[in-house]
């Protein structure tokens, strides 16, 4: 049988918030809501117990009652986003007024296709991400010591690898340890998660870690987007979570970074221009803290870089925009600035999915 469910909302400010949780969240801390165009667009919001009432009866019904057929779950009646900052507004005793920002320029659907997703089912212990110098940074790379389903999905920078601070001869930099500071395990709230902690001993460089999505790399224009937040913030630790040439040499500058950013301080985008055409990098600014949880998302077509923060647009570049292969390289390292990670300390992320889409449209 077919199962569509409408927009299910279960009123939590959980990693999978739709609009009614990101809204509410927003409203009860006097934020003010940012709706995408005039605000007549509508929904069919479905309240989380409805849509199991009705999982619950189309699994309990005969079989040759339902199957062959197409179910959709909703209340059948439309609300419009104004009407929703409405309801909330008289919900929470509030007066606020929505912000209108531009209407979101989407391509066809049908450019972009699902490549990868990953919500992290399978628990692997810590120590696992071990023995990753198989054919590194080409699709043919993995890790052995991790189970083979998590092997096929996902490699790490091998032991030992210097981070960009070591590369750059900072006093306090880093090398990469996956062994030590990446593993998989449930959530209290029930979910998966990919925890990253980096950490410092008494002495020596910070042990850092970045892990990549196999099946995305050598993509050429995407999208690619992760739910994530940094549990234990401290100083001198970093993401930047990075769009990186395939070849280097064929694409000198050619790196796209969202999320980036000093884990104690605000999260920012950067589109580093092909070859440093027309200036070395656009830079956007989100005011948004790591210690939240964030949905990023990189849109990536033919002359045109965007940033999405928990689905508002926070930048766009067009210039110089690269055009060659790229892996999603989701890394986390030493700081580049402020003070350098102190000893004995150690600093958390943690992603609770990813996902990856092909493209191909035709350029806008």
């Amino acid at each position: 049988k077919g199962w569509s469910s409408c927009n299910t909302a279960d009123g939590s400010d959980s990693p999978y918030s739709g609009v009614i949780a990101l809204f509410l969240a927003a409203m009860a801390r006097g934020d003010t809501p940012t709706v995408h165009g005039d605000g007549s667009q509508s929904r069919d919001f479905t309240f989380v117990a409805n849509a199991v009432q009705a999982l619950r009866k189309a699994a309990e019904a005969p079989a040759g009652r339902v199957s062959g057929n197409v179910y959709n779950v909703g209340t059948g009646r439309s609300v419009t986003v104004l009407d929703l900052v409405a309801e909330l507004n008289r919900i929470l005793g509030k007066t606020l007024t929505a912000a209108h920002g531009p209407v979101r320029a989407e391509p066809p659907a049908s450019a972009w296709h699902l490549v990868f997703a990953d919500s992290f089912d399978t628990p692997v212990p810590l120590g696992a991400f071990s023995d990753c110098d198989h054919h590194p940074d080409t699709p043919r790379a993995y890790c052995g010591g991790l189970p083979g389903t998590v092997r096929a999905d996902w490699w790490a920078y091998p032991d030992g690898w210097p981070d960009t601070a070591t590369q750059r001869g900072y006093p306090v930099g880093g090398r990469y340890d996956p062994a030590t500071t990446v593993w998989i395990s449930r959530s209290p709230a029930g979910d998966g998660q990919l925890h990253i902690r980096l950490w410092r001993g008494a002495g020596g460089p910070v042990h850092s870690a970045t892990v990549v999505p196999r099946p995305l790399m050598g993509i050429r224009y995407g999208a690619f987007e992760e739910r994530w937040r940094v549990s234990r913030a401290a100083p001198g630790y970093k993401s930047a979570h990075l769009l990186s040439p395939v070849d280097n040499a064929a694409c000198p500058g050619c790196e796209v970074d969202f999320p980036e950013g000093e884990w104690a301080h605000t999260i920012y985008a950067y589109a580093h221009h092909e070859d440093g055409a027309g200036g070395a990098q656009d830079g956007f600014a989100t005011g948004a803290r790591w210690d939240r949880w964030h949905t990023s998302r990189i849109e990536w077509t033919p002359g045109d870089v965007k940033f999405l923060l928990d689905g508002r647009l926070v930048g766009e570049s067009t210039t110089a925009v690269p055009g060659t292969a790229a892996d999603w390289d989701i890394q986390n390292e030493s700081a580049l600035s402020g003070p350098s990670a102190p000893p004995n300390s150690r600093a958390q992320l943690d992603i609770t999915w990813v996902r990856g889409w092909s493209w191909s449209g035709s350029p806008r």
